[in-house]
């Protein structure tokens, strides 16, 4: 490897190493005492019916939710332990996959997950639900993971081998609708091309299979609930999602474009050789793909959030793929990508739409790092939980938390007299207390 390499492969790998270290502090939050409620008031296969009906269709990633041990996870181990579970996952699957299109050995497969890795940590534009968060990366993570591992092994079955892998993507196709709308519509959208390329009755079970999983899950009458009715005039609901669209893709487009020079020099290899293998048009019919889900979430005004983040993956690589084949020279603006990554969060929005805040993470991960006191954070969680749990009062007022870092993620709860928040609902009913908030 190129001594350039070998410098952001060493990042890389610190800052995989600095997740360890993190995933040593992270505690339970939020929904993952809400889904362990459900499934003691209602049963597992209770829990899986009325969140189907009531809360959404997230078949697979609600029911894995569902198994959530922190009612007997004394020692907190599961969120220490599953985000670098999940990561080393993706590393791996990543790898497989470089191994299989790009014929390398195992020890430069393995470089590039790393390498590929550090550019979707920067991507991410909230690493806290992302990856730490047990809801969160069951949602939002995993299925990145399953979407990896099918196209490994969709690669496998075009080759000819065992039929194996034809069952292993299908069960794939069905996890991967199951977890996340944003990946559903993706996946459609490729098997959908897919299928136009290579019209076989493989590629058409394919597409029948994830059209079925998408009604099921698209369709469930919990999202139907949950949509807040909308009283604006039909011609000013419209134009609000027109600015939704603009907006989330003015923001998905910049960066990309600030980040998109420093990949180019580190994948130019790479992207040129798949350029080289494929068609134009249809590189640009793919590429297309990735605006179904930005229209899907204008359509129901859904800001920049950890939606978009399985957008902007997709987004950016196949940019990426385009933006060589026209032979543009961004590689030569590297340097500005690579100062671009080290600023913190650029608050230019008001607080109601700091989601369109931009943030490359690798400040608030040197930040975390070097100034937050990350055992004094796990510590006053939970003191937190245990002050809830001993208490013989319906109604139960804790202390704020008073560190709170960037990386793991924490909701803090409403404090007493303030509006409640689905935090405060949350623990209520998991700890069965009428009132829990904090100090003022």
């Amino acid at each position: 490897m190129k001594v350039f390499d070998r410098i952001f492969l060493a990042l890389a790998i610190t800052i995989f190493v600095v997740f360890g270290y993190f995933s040593f502090f992270n505690v339970y939050q939020t929904d993952d005492y809400i889904f362990s409620f459900f499934t003691r008031k209602f049963g597992f296969l209770g829990a899986v019916a009325d969140l189907y009906l009531h809360w959404g269709g997230r078949y697979f990633g609600y029911s894995l939710n569902l198994l959530n041990p922190v009612a007997i996870d004394t020692q907190n181990m599961l969120p220490k332990v599953y985000p670098m579970l999940l990561m080393v996952s993706f590393i791996a699957v990543v790898a497989l996959n470089f191994r299989e299109f790009f014929k390398y050995s195992l020890s430069d497969s393995v470089k590039k997950a790393f390498l590929f890795f550090f550019f979707y940590t920067v991507l991410l534009l909230n690493i806290s639900e992302h990856y730490f968060w047990i809801t969160g990366s069951t949602v939002y993570f995993l299925p990145v993971i399953f979407a990896g591992f099918l196209l490994f092994c969709l690669k496998k079955l075009h080759d000819g081998r065992e039929k194996v892998w034809l069952y292993i993507s299908l069960i794939l196709i069905v996890l991967a609708i199951g977890n996340n709308e944003i990946i559903a519509l993706i996946l459609e959208g490729l098997l959908m091309a897919n299928f136009h390329f290579r019209k076989t009755k493989t590629n058409l079970l394919f597409l029948v299979v994830s059209t079925i999983c998408i009604l099921i899950s698209f369709l469930a009458p919990g999202n139907f609930g949950r949509m807040a009715e909308n009283t604006d005039p039909l011609f000013i609901l419209w134009l609000k999602r027109f600015v939704f669209f603009a907006v989330d893709l003015f923001h998905l487009t910049l960066k990309s474009i600030l980040i998109l020079p420093l990949f180019v020099k580190v994948f130019e290899k790479e992207l040129k050789e798949i350029i080289a293998n494929s068609c134009r048009k249809n590189l640009i019919l793919l590429w297309g793909i990735s605006f179904v889900p930005i229209v899907f979430l204008a359509f129901l005004m859904n800001g920049i959030g950890r939606q978009f983040e399985n957008i902007m993956i997709y987004y950016f690589v196949l940019s990426s793929v385009l933006v060589v084949s026209f032979h543009v020279d961004f590689k030569k603006f590297w340097w500005i990508s690579a100062l671009v990554l080290l600023v913190p969060r650029i608050h230019i929005f008001p607080d109601q739409y700091s989601h369109f805040d931009f943030n490359f993470n690798l400040y608030d991960i040197g930040n975390d790092l070097a100034k937050t006191d990350l055992a004094k954070f796990e510590d006053q969680v939970n003191d937190r939980i245990f002050r809830i749990q001993s208490s013989s009062k319906d109604s139960v007022v804790v202390p704020k938390i008073s560190v709170v870092p960037k990386v793991l993620y924490f909701d803090e709860l409403s404090a007493l007299g303030e509006p409640k928040s689905y935090t405060n609902d949350q623990l209520e009913k998991y700890f069965k207390k009428k009132s829990i908030t904090t100090e003022k």
